[in-house]
């Protein structure tokens, strides 16, 4: 490095640095002087780098050679590394620049397709598999270069060595210095080695003389004098050279004969004999030629031959034309090249030629081939004339070739010609057919393998040729010529002639023509009536006008007009005006003959209007709407005046398809306006993977906006002609914009106008342009015409009208394929061919033929169930219309049990109860798949539990298998897991006498209809069949056959019923009709408080049995579009009592009733015909009547239900206070018919909670009319559920002063609703002698643990002598606890006995308080187990659980010193009751001893590493094993395990021999969280807390005395908060606490959606305010409104793709309360496919931000030390690899900031916020830890940080993949 920086500008520098290191004696160091290299190019960051985004985007390919793309990769490269990460332009931006610059290159073509034909979610979308395409064309293209070199100098290579060994030899001897002080034995090495060089050039100059002599020896001529062999460069350097005589040349051959470039002809001195060539070196004044072709071709087609290795190099061997007399054939390489060139016997003339393949032999020049070849050439068989532009060339020799693809060739030499091989030949002779296909490289097919190419052509798609000549085929064509583009105009056809294969399929000659027709065809000309005639027409000679040629053009448009005809006169008129002195002066006018007037006009600017250019002559026609768009604006104007609304732009959007034009106005160019333009004017047919290309103007922003939707983009460029003029010129003649429909996207037409407000038009208001939408059914138009039209508007064109059927399909819905389960294999078959249904079990996938023949099978079944099912619903219709009782109803199977044909349930995958007559048992079947047993418990069983044994028999299927199993319910665990896999069966309960079996199927009918209406709202057609079930469920007897009931499933029987009017309903307009009702009705008193508006129709007012009144409240009806109806008719005489009055009274009584029921049939019917305009209006419908009305039945009633889907509800009256005066309540069941869904699930909410056997007031005599009116609840409720904008109001909580609030009783009052759930219910010491069985449970219990030797009774010592020992110990004391199990259903209950340690009081030696160790033990947190749980998700992974029995019982108690328990009386036995105060040693761990948790942690680890794991000390009780591949997490005595699914089973068997576990099964409950598993394809896994969210709103709803509403967020509107709620205690100051830790709970698990409100108000509860008490009951609202919502799990990449991503954002001072700024984070592991979140946070920081940069770095510093470098660390050591840690952050100065390590601005956070600045730029030094921008809208972490509006909230869900 010294020696090369003489003279630098490092000189000097090194020359101090020697020096300085010489004075302590060493040598610089090169390490030092690379380093003062580096400093002085560096490039330091703080000031800016060198190179910005802007240079990378501006790079280009210049050229279309392999050359110019590594010129641009190499450049890219170079700036891409310079560029910091964070600096580097976005994805699109470089996938843009390499596709604008890559598609326009050949070499890249086929990856460009590629490219614009995936998808735009397609890993081939991306700039990197651009990228790294261009790279491999470039990697290719070096290898052929590479290649090409090497076969060149191993052709040339060794004449070059052989013939400049000598002169080298004697030139490096020459050069020697003189060594005189050399020894003598390297004297005589160097005289050896001289000796040896000339006896090779002597051998080589004496087989030089033998080849020239057998030379001349062949020949014919004299023999000449021998050439003088080559000299050195270095001999006769002295000796001047004397010129030679004539007769000395006249010996001598010449040498530029010998390489065919001798210009003197027959005239030159020296012999021209090719039989004595001349042999020495090549002249000096030859150029090496590098091989182009210097024949200039007509026609040619140049093509390489490809190898097999995709080069042109090709191996030949050559030899002379006899193998006799050929020698050994020496192979060498050349190129062949497949070159077409003219038809040696075609036309000379220009209009008479043969195109294409027209070369008849194999052609080649010597001086490609090598010198040692040149001897085998030999006469050719036939002499070569070769006709080219540049004249004919003549050939005599010919050589024999053989190539390996090839094959055996004769080649003609021809001078200065290129290697080219004849197409013919190949094809007629080797029988290799040619193929060459456009946009791609032809090629050659092997003769052997011909018989494999499959094609296929029709015949009008061939143009056959007209003849073959001599392996050329001939075409014939009629041709037109016109000038090129500097002479402008055309020239007419007057002839046909031969050409190239013709454009238009006119022409085309389909088969081919006999060879003499078509020689004479070719030679005729077309005749001309205007040529005069000399004879017959054979023998016609035409005598055509002369042709002016390409000189004779006009100039311009004055030249063509002044002499418009072209005559030979009028040219050597114009050469002579040329010449004219008056035309050199002036040169006007333009002369066509003039060179100056031409050079003139050539760089004159061209003035010429232009005609319609027609389509693109480049451009494929579009093949679909949206395929092909363009896009323009019209500027209005610069201000707000120029539009009403403040448009300053309108982008005009034209589909070249159905030619439909686009007026979108805008306030602003901006991209993201014109995003949204051309989406909604493209529609879907321009989104996914078609190809939509957008031509436009270079503005950037619609290029911008074009890239932002993934199109094509086509910008203009200056003056072009066929690119954006179309809509340019259209633009400035556009008419208007249409103003009539609401077009959607892909221009949709949905039924909505655009109406304009016809007065605010006339008074010119502000707004007044702005149309109002109007839907179809509602518009109305009056007939009087307010506008004249003069004359009728003019049809539209087809291509000019509005695509509204044609213009943009609907998207295709992409079916799901049918599944093909093992049942269904079994029940239809397998399908032939399918391997998926020979391989079921294995989960093979099924072909397509095989989804579709199930699916064909399953509709053909289901479509026969269905005309089965009406075939028996007709033959059981009754036909009659009498009122007199109907004959009982036969309980048949198919009558009158509904589930077995799945009718009452919704829909196929619900349990329901049946009844087997065979076991005389009922049955529960279980079609969804479960995995423990099945208990009878619940409010909707068939049976009375008194009546039911406690036998109970399973039948499960389970993975095709078919078990039983039998036990009894009432014992031990009724629901323990009896697999651990899901399954499928049925269970049998028996009862303990015989039973009616008809009276059991009606009771199992009535249990699925009540269980059906639990879950959700019956409608249409199953709302009829629930009806008339109940109604033969109460009395089969009493109802009476009114006709068709049931028409079909709960589709509507008429298309038109399917229509439902969409309204919105406002609040003002809020109305409601009654109908038949009381004049001061309850219904309608409600409304007035509410002010809605209320119509009552009394039997005073009105006569609804009239038509004409009907009318006239139809009428009135449509008055108030949108309105209600509530309608009631009296029900007396449908009553189930009537049938007794019949039989009673006798038939005077049936006359009355029978007209009393045609009565109340009118008013119904009036009703009806009411209700159809209510509803066409967009109203809901109403009808209420007693559950057991016979009147249900009505066929009017029912077919009424049915077309328009009424939903069916059933409301008790003691649910909504109904009471007698007595207090009593009445249990008075109603049944309302509605078509509002909210109205009916709130009805059946309120269904009777009194307990079985309760006693209700009898609804009988006088009390009978009191129960006909509404309770306000059920008004309320009818009310509020119609109208919910009145439940949305949220009452502000009373302000009052604190005051000390009373002591809350635990014993609820007894008015107060009770809820159990699982509840133990503890057991008084004093009460355990009532309980039968108490010490028999508690002995159970005590003999477990002494069986397990917690303690045994070896050594029984009283307290007192224990304490006399003065030892050390510790002396605790036990405790037992008994409570009942299952308390909350009287038919589950048992008793269960827990025996723990107390300790609380824990006394040692002294009788003082025991001082323990120390030990802590931290469990695993649940960052752990979500991380294992995503090791399972990975695809051949699962994940299964297990719990460890009596966990703490199986390790030691290893305390300090030994420990004793004091016994209680019930676990001492009888012979030790004397001693007093009894006390044993307790040798194992015990639930309440303080160490008992870490001593079985210790015992847990020690056999984890017996088993081979590793402990993780970053996740406590997280255990890897790297032999199986698993990994083990531990909570208490809850074990997860995860990895391979092979290794598992193994795992949990070594794990049972060290401890007592229960059967391992799935995973299904962790830490009070169910997780639902889907293993279809991709991992999904959501998790399931809807009971625990339910159980927390049923906390707030006991404690506050409140009913939780709906909401849609869990934050409180901004405003409702007022400055005094934060001064007032709030209601719930005390119990806010026990509402919040619940909640707290739940957050953390699995609803990150409410961390940010939970986590402000944990921190007001010591200050809890009336404010808070509105944030808790707002936060419960939407907790109760969402209780079923869930993050989803996805995982789908294999665990080589997977990264861990961290969110961290941060807000700046945006609380009410206090200034301290919020931070959030979200830690989870991302793929392609995948999305696992594994932790989340929100918290409050420490101190005061004084910015939002500072906020965001103090959140992204325990984000990252935190929870993101330990679970990084912990994924390397199980996934085996470096793992990437990918921070996001939407603020860039953050980015900045960390990067550079420093900021002024933050040097007070380390005392502040205790952060480290130059810590976090340590960690990003890491190339696996990366910090990178992300946009705020994609921020996941954004909503832990503030409260979110609710147009935001629904995206910040979607972020989180919540559902």
């Amino acid at each position: 490095m010294l020696e090369h920086a003489r003279g630098t500008k490092f000189s000097m520098e090194f020359q101090s640095l020697q020096e300085k290191a010489q004075k302590h004696g060493k040598q610089p160091k090169g390490r030092l002087l690379l380093w003062v290299v580096f400093q002085r190019f560096r490039l330091e960051k703080d000031r800016g780098t060198a190179l910005t985004q802007h240079h990378l985007l501006s790079l280009t390919v210049q050229g279309s050679e392999v050359k110019g793309l590594i010129e641009f990769r190499q450049r890219f490269d170079f700036v891409w590394e310079a560029l910091e990460p964070s600096e580097r332009p976005s994805d699109n931006a470089v996938r843009s620049l390499l596709f604008e610059n890559l598609k326009g290159r050949p070499l890249m073509s086929l990856h460009i397709d590629r490219f614009r034909n995936s998808s735009s979610s397609s890993s081939k979308r991306t700039w990197e598999w651009l990228y790294g395409k261009m790279v491999d064309v470039v990697d290719i293209a070096q290898l052929e270069e590479n290649t090409a070199s090497i076969s060149k100098a191993l052709a040339g290579g060794n004449n070059r060595v052989a013939a400049n060994a000598a002169p080298k030899a004697q030139a490096k001897e020459k050069a020697k210095p003189n060594n005189g002080d050399k020894s003598e034995q390297d004297k005589a090495k160097e005289k050896k080695e001289r000796e040896k060089a000339k006896k090779k050039e002597k051998e080589k100059e004496t087989k030089e003389k033998a080849r020239a002599a057998a030379t001349v020896a062949t020949s014919e001529a004299a023999t000449p004098a021998p050439a003088a062999p080559a000299k050195g460069k270095g001999k006769g350097k002295d000796k001047p050279k004397s010129p030679r005589a004539k007769e000395e040349k006249a010996k001598l051959p010449c040498m530029f004969f010998a390489y065919d470039c001798c210009t003197h002809g027959n005239a030159c001195e020296y012999i021209h004999d090719k039989n004595n060539l001349y042999k020495g070196p090549k002249p000096r004044g030859i150029k090496a030629s590098a091989g182009a072709a210097t024949v200039a071709a007509g026609v040619a087609m140049a093509s390489a031959l490809p190898t097999a290795k995709g080069s042109c190099v090709e191996e030949w061997q050559c030899g002379n034309a006899c193998p006799s007399e050929q020698e050994s054939p020496k192979a060498f390489t050349t190129v062949m090249t497949a070159m077409a060139c003219l038809d040696p016997g075609g036309n000379a003339t220009g209009m008479a030629g043969v195109c294409t393949m027209n070369q008849t032999k194999n052609l080649i020049s010597k001086k490609h081939l090598p010198e040692e070849t040149h001897e085998m050439f030999s006469k050719a068989p036939e002499k070569l004339q070769f006709s080219t532009g540049g004249g004919t060339r003549t050939g005599s020799q010919a050589v024999r070739m053989k190539g390996d693809l090839s094959g055996d060739n004769v080649f003609y030499s021809l001078k200065d010609c290129p290697p080219a091989l004849s197409v013919g030949i190949q094809v007629n002779e080797h029988k290799r057919p040619w193929i060459w296909f456009p946009d791609q490289l032809p090629f050659f097919v092997k003769a052997d393998r011909v018989q494999d190419v499959t094609f296929f052509c029709p015949e009008s798609a061939k143009i056959y040729a007209d003849r073959i000549e001599e392996n050329v085929p001939v075409l014939r064509e009629s041709v037109s010529c016109s000038a090129l583009p500097a002479c402008g105009r055309a020239v007419k056809p007057e002839a046909e002639t031969l050409m190239a294969a013709p454009s238009e399929p006119a022409p085309t000659r389909d088969k081919p023509v006999e060879s003499g027709k078509a020689d004479a065809e070719c030679l005729r000309l077309k005749p001309d009536s205007s040529l005069p005639r000399f004879g017959e027409e054979d023998e016609l000679t035409a005598c055509a006008e002369p042709i002016p040629g390409g000189g004779d053009e006009p100039l311009d448009e004055e030249d063509a007009e002044e002499h418009p005809e072209w005559t030979p006169s009028l040219r050597e008129r114009l050469i002579a005006a040329s010449k004219s002195l008056a035309h050199q002066l002036t040169h006007y006018p333009k002369n066509r003959y003039c060179d100056i007037c031409k050079r003139a006009k050539m760089t004159a600017k061209v003035h010429r209007s232009r005609k319609d250019e027609g389509p693109d002559p480049d451009d494929t026609p579009p093949l679909h709407y949206g395929h092909r768009l363009r896009a323009d604006h019209i500027i209005l104007g610069q201000d707000l005046t120029k539009g009403s609304e403040g448009e300053q732009a309108c982008l005009i959007a034209y589909d070249d398809y159905s030619g439909c034009y686009g007026a979108f106005p805008q306030t602003n160019r901006s991209t993201d306006q014109n995003v949204s333009v051309l989406r909604k004017f493209g529609g879907t047919r321009a989104h996914g993977k078609a190809l939509c290309v957008v031509k436009s103007d270079a503005a950037s922003e619609l290029v911008d906006a074009v890239k932002a939707l993934s199109w094509l983009p086509d910008p203009g460029v200056p003056h072009d002609l066929f690119h954006n003029s179309q809509l340019e010129r259209a633009i400035r003649t556009f008419p208007g914009i249409f103003c009539g429909w609401r077009l959607d996207a892909g221009y949709k037409f949905r039924g909505v106008h655009l109406v304009l407000d016809y007065d605010s038009l006339r008074k010119d208001e502000r707004g007044c342009g702005r149309p109002i939408q109007v839907y179809a059914s509602e518009l109305v138009v009056e007939k009087l015409s307010l506008f004249k039209s003069e004359a009728a508007m003019p049809m539209l064109d087809a291509r000019e009208a509005l695509p509204f059927e044609k213009g943009a399909p609907e998207p295709k819905v992409r079916k799901r394929k049918t599944y093909v389960t093992l049942e269904r294999a079994l029940r239809f078959g397998v399908t032939l061919g399918c391997k998926g249904c020979d391989r079921i079990a294995e989960g093979v996938p099924h072909n397509d033929a095989c989804h579709e023949r199930f699916r064909k099978l399953l509709e053909d079944e289901a479509a026969a169930l269905k005309a089965k099912a009406k075939a028996k619903a007709d033959a059981a219709r009754p036909a009659s219309d009498s009122v007199a009782p109907a004959a009982p109803l036969q309980p048949s199977r198919e009558a009158t049990c509904p589930d077995e044909t799945k009718q009452g349930v919704k829909g196929a995958d619900l349990d329901y109860w049946d009844f087997d007559s065979k076991r005389m048992a009922w049955k529960r079947v279980h079609v969804k798949p479960r995995k423990r047993l099945y208990t009878p418990v619940g409010r909707h069983c068939p049976f009375d539990f008194h009546l039911l044994s406690s036998a109970r028999e399973t039948e499960w299927k389970c993975r095709g298998k078919l078990s039983t199993f039998s036990d009894d319910w009432q014992d031990k665990s009724p629901n323990r897991r009896i697999s651990s896999k899901s399954w499928v069966g049925a269970t049998w309960f028996f009862p303990k006498k015989e039973i009616d079996p008809n009276q059991a199927k009606l009771d199992t009918m009535k249990a699925n209809a009540e269980e059906q209406l639990k879950r959700s709202p019956l409608k249409g057609a199953q709302a009829v069949a629930a009806i008339l079930h109940d109604l033969e469920a109460l009395d089969p007897k009493a109802v009476p056959s009114f006709g068709s009931t049931l028409t079909g499933d709960s589709a509507p029987t008429s298309a038109s019923s399917q229509t439902k009017v969409k309204r919105n309903r406002r609040a003002e307009d809020a109305t409601l009709f009654e109908f038949c009702c009381e004049p001061d009705s309850m219904l309608g008193q409600v409304n007035e408080e509410n002010e809605i508006n209320h119509f009552r129709l009394t039997e005073s007012s009105s006569d609804m049995s009239c038509p004409k009144q009907t009318e006239s409240l139809k009428k009135l009806v449509q008055l108030f579009p949108g309105c209600d109806l509530w309608g009631s008719i009296p029900c007396g005489p449908w009553s189930q009592l009537q049938h007794l009055n019949i039989a009673r009274l006798g038939n005077g009584f049936r006359e009355k009733l029978r007209k009393k029921r045609q009565r109340s049939r009118r008013i119904l019917k009036n009703f009806i015909s009411v209700a159809e305009v209510v509803l066409a209006q967009g109203g809901h419908v109403s009808f209420e009547w007693p559950q057991g009305c016979s009147g249900w039945a009505l066929p009017e009633l029912t077919q009424f239900i049915q077309k328009h889907g009424l939903f069916t509800a059933v409301t008790h009256g003691c649910a909504h206070g109904l009471m007698d005066d007595e207090g009593t309540p009445h249990k008075k069941p109603w049944r309302v018919v509605t078509s509002c869904w909210k109205l009916a699930d709130n009805l059946n909410t309120k269904r009777c909670q009194h307990p079985p056997g309760f006693q209700h007031s009898t609804i009988e005599g006088s009390k009978t009319a009191k129960t006909a009116k509404y309770t306000r609840s059920m008004a309320t409720t009818i009310v509020h559920s119609l109208y919910p904008h009145l439940s949305s109001q949220v009452a502000a909580m009373p302000v009052m002063p604190s005051s000390p609030h009373c002591h809350v009783p635990r014993t609820p009052p007894k008015d107060q609703e009770m809820i159990y759930a699982g509840i133990h219910h503890l057991i008084d010491r004093k009460d355990w002698g009532k309980h039968a069985g108490a010490q028999e449970c508690i002995d159970g219990e005590a003999k477990g643990l002494i069986s397990n030797g917690t303690w045994d009774y070896r050594e029984v010592v009283s307290r007192r002598d224990l304490l006399a020992r003065k030892e050390p110990l510790n002396i605790g004391r036990l405790m037992t606890i008994l409570s009942i199990k299952h308390f909350e259903t009287p038919e589950l209950r048992k008793l269960k006995a827990r025996i723990v340690f107390r300790g609380d009081d824990i006394r040692d030696e002294a009788n003082n308080l025991a001082i323990l160790q120390e030990l802590k033990v931290n469990p695993t947190g649940i960052v752990g187990i979500n991380f294992n749980l995503a090791y399972g998700a990975i695809k051949g992974h699962c994940s299964s659980q297990s719990d460890v029995v009596k966990a703490y019982t199986q390790s030691d108690l290893n305390t300090k010193v030994p420990t004793w328990v004091e016994l209680p009386r019930e676990l001492t036995p009888p012979e030790f009751r004397g001693i007093e105060r009894p006390c044993v040693r307790l040798w194992k761990s015990l639930y309440g001893h303080p160490e008992s948790g870490f001593h079985w942690h210790e015992r847990f680890k020690q056999v984890m590493s017996l088993m081979g794991g590793e402990h993780s000390e970053l996740f406590q009780s997280s255990f890897w094993f790297p032999k199986t591949r698993q990994l083990l997490t531990l909570y208490v005595d809850d074990i997860v395990l995860s990895g391979p699914k092979d290794t598992q089973a193994a795992f949990w068997e070594e794990l049972q021999k060290h401890l007592d576990i229960e059967p391992p099964s799935e995973v299904d409950r962790v830490l009070g969280r169910k997780h639902v598993y889907q293993r279809e394809g991709n991992t999904v896994m959501t998790y399931d807390m809807s009971d625990y969210c339910r159980n927390a709103c049923d906390l707030y709803e006991q404690l506050s005395g409140r009913k939780l509403k709906e909401a849609a967020t869990p934050f409180v509107a901004e405003g409702s908060l007022l400055t005094s709620d934060w001064e007032t205690r709030g209601q719930l100051s005390d119990a806010a606490s026990r509402v919040l830790m619940k909640s707290l709970w739940l957050a953390r698990l699995s609803r990150p959606d409410v961390m940010k409100p939970l986590s402000d108000l944990t921190r007001r509860v010591t200050c809890w305010s009336i404010a808070d008490d509105k944030r808790l009951f707002r936060l419960m609202c939407y907790l109760h409104s969402t209780p079923e919502l869930s993050i989803t799990h996805t995982m789908g990449d294999e665990p080589e793709n997977l990264k861990l991503s961290l969110y961290t954002d941060a807000d700046h001072a945006s609380d009410v309360e206090h200034a301290h700024s919020t931070s959030g984070m979200i830690l989870c592991i991302e793929g392609e496919h995948s999305f696992w979140p594994l932790c989340w946070a929100s918290k409050k920081q420490t101190a005061t931000s004084r910015s939002t940069t500072e906020a965001e770095i103090i959140s992204l510093s325990p984000g990252v030390f935190g929870e993101a470098l330990p679970m990084q660390q912990f994924m390397e050591k199980v996934f085996g690899r470096e793992v990437l840690l990918q921070c996001h952050q939407d603020n860039s100065a953050v980015i900045q900031i960390v990067h550079a390590g420093y900021s002024p601005k933050l040097r007070h956070v380390s005392k502040t916020h205790r952060i480290d600045l130059s810590s976090l730029y340590e960690v990003y030094e890491d190339p696996y830890v990366r910090l990178t921008y992300i946009n705020t809208d994609k921020q996941r972490a954004d909503i832990f940080t503030k409260a979110l509006a609710p147009a935001k909230f629904p995206a910040a869900l979607q972020l989180l993949q919540m559902e």
